[in-house]
């Protein structure tokens, strides 16, 4: 085999995995979000995450995801401080933490439910934390999730 020929099939070869690991993140966009001080005042955020930047940043997502209604994946590598909350986090506001490589399938998972809102409201019975989160849902953005 030539060698052109050879560099040609590598570079080929290369464009096409370059093309795998890229295409499942095309469709993922990022924005940015300052949260309500009452979001980031929340008690149950506060009980849970010690780092007022990482509050910060989770009350952007909570803002958006509930703003817009749809799920969004809060992407994240920080084990010790956001990932071991991750039942905790989308248990009291319905906020899916993930790590970067479990993202879509996260995503996934999450579009068989309703929506964000609607899939709080169907809850029977909700924890002080819910409650809390709900009355500031009611408060900033005139959301509606407890009766």
């Amino acid at each position: 085999m030539k060698l052109d020929d050879f560099l040609a099939f590598l570079m080929l070869q290369l464009s096409v995995v370059e093309h795998k690991l890229k295409a499942p993140f095309m469709g993922i966009r990022s924005e940015d979000i300052e949260p309500d001080d009452m979001i980031t005042s929340l008690i149950a955020l506060k009980a849970l995450i010690a780092n007022p930047n990482d509050i910060r940043h989770l009350g952007s997502a909570l803002k958006f995801q509930f703003k817009k209604n749809k799920w969004i994946i809060f992407v994240t590598t920080d084990e010790s401080e956001i990932l071991s909350k991750e039942s905790e986090m989308f248990e009291i506001f319905g906020l899916q933490c993930s790590k970067p490589e479990w993202a879509l399938d996260n995503y996934r998972e999450l579009t068989k439910f309703k929506s964000p809102i609607e899939h709080f409201r169907e809850k029977k019975a909700y924890s002080e934390g819910q409650k809390e989160f709900a009355k500031v849902l009611d408060k900033i953005m005139n959301i509606k999730i407890v009766d």
